[in-house]
């Protein structure tokens, strides 16, 4: 075998290794729950991780209704919306269309680290977390 092609696929193994994909029962790592003050104080709350992009339609439509879940749910209930688009993106995408209600949680954008941890291939992509930061759904 070439030993070009042999050197490829032990980097990619070696990668493949490096990502872990979380599931349903698997607590969030450590390297997650410092990433966000919300996710922190999260414990002891369910927590929703509501994984958004700039360019999907039905997630800038379902802030209004995550901004009520949370309104209704009070300090039992963390939001916590994560896209991977900068935040000076972030915000000039918000600021730029004053017609979309702007998410009244907290946002993780430029995220590198989280979603590497969940297998999706688009968004709208939501994560429901126990009291003790388990996976749910």
């Amino acid at each position: 075998m070439n030993k070009a092609l042999i050197l490829l696929i032990m980097v990619l193994g070696i990668r493949v290794a490096q990502c872990q994909t979380l599931s349903i029962g698997d607590r969030l790592p450590d390297e997650i729950i410092r990433q966000s003050k919300t996710i922190r104080s999260g414990i002891h709350k369910l927590t929703l991780l509501d994984f958004w992009s700039h360019g999907c339609g039905s997630c800038v439509e379902s802030f209004p209704k995550l901004n009520n879940l949370s309104e209704l749910f009070g300090n039992d209930l963390n939001i916590v919306f994560v896209n991977h688009e900068s935040k000076d993106s972030t915000e000039h995408f918000l600021t730029m269309r004053k017609w979309i209600e702007k998410p009244r949680t907290e946002m993780i954008s430029g995220d590198k680290v989280i979603r590497n941890y969940f297998s999706f291939t688009g968004v709208p992509f939501v994560v429901w977390l126990d009291k003790d930061l388990y996976i749910r759904a």
